[in-house]
């Protein structure tokens, strides 16, 4: 008897500098550097920040009540 497994794989996340996981692959396969130097947020060298780091796109959208 063998095994057989049928079912889907899906991904999903807040990715640095991109709106879905399409567009992040986009930007890797072009060679964007998505770790960024910036103050977008915070002033660089804030609360011991480094000065480069990966950002999502659009803080709005994501949902920090949920990890509280």
């Amino acid at each position: 008897m063998t095994a057989h497994f049928e079912g889907d794989i899906v991904i999903t996340g807040r990715l640095p500098e991109s709106s879905n996981i399409e567009e992040f692959k986009e930007n890797l396969m072009k060679g964007m550097d998505m770790v960024t130097e910036d103050e977008r947020r915070w002033s660089v060298g804030i609360y011991g920040m480094p000065s480069r780091y990966g950002k999502i796109k659009d803080l709005g959208s994501f949902d920090a009540s949920f990890f509280k």
